[in-house]
């Protein structure tokens, strides 16, 4: 469980990302701090290695490193994303705002084909998957289960946003003192609401 992780070693893809914010938050629900365990910076490939060599104990990462472990045999999920923090934001399109001023149309196409192909996965998800395969290089029994732990959405997350900003500002990364204000400035949501009528 997730009480045993306490005084292990845990890798993380990086200090401040989203997978480090689930594992203090999963933490915070266990009543253990940071200093009761060992946190370790890998790239998730790195990461089912180390935990099969035992350098470390467990890991947060995205799919499909979670479904491989498990479809290795090398491990088990203790818990998933969406248990931690629901409806949390993850990959998202960026851009900056000289690029929105100059290229919006370019900016409208990207949002466009984000929106069908997101339409497209969740219409066809035996077609995405052989796509998953082939592009990911891994198997069918890997890619099957990890699209099976992503929600795929193209909804923006203010409330999200918002409390990832907290947690960014309460670790002192960032020194934001409104983080809703924040938020409403950094989501851009006219391109998404035209394109898919809302």
């Amino acid at each position: 469980s997730l009480a045993d992780l306490k005084g292990k070693r845990i890798g993380v893809p990086g200090h401040s990302t989203v997978q480090d914010f689930l594992l203090r938050k999963a933490m915070a629900s266990c009543s253990f701090g940071k200093k009761e365990i060992r946190i370790t910076v890998l790239k998730p490939p790195e990461m089912i290695g180390a935990l099969r060599t035992s350098q470390i104990d467990a890991f947060v990462a995205w799919e499909p490193y979670p479904a491989k472990v498990v479809t290795m045999g090398v491990g088990k999920v203790l818990v998933y994303s969406r248990e931690i923090w629901k409806d949390h934001p993850c990959c998202v399109l960026v851009a900056d705002e000289r690029f929105l001023t100059l290229r919006i149309n370019d900016a409208k196409k990207m949002v466009r084909a984000h929106v069908k192909a997101t339409d497209f996965i969740n219409a066809h998800p035996d077609e995405a998957m052989r796509i998953g395969v082939k592009y990911t290089g891994m198997d069918k029994k890997t890619v099957k289960l990890a699209m099976r732990n992503v929600n795929y959405t193209y909804e923006l997350s203010e409330y999200g946003v918002i409390e990832y900003v907290k947690f960014l500002s309460g670790l002192k990364y960032i020194n934001v003192s409104d983080p809703k204000l924040f938020a409403r400035g950094f989501i851009l949501a006219e391109i998404l609401q035209k394109i898919v009528g809302k």
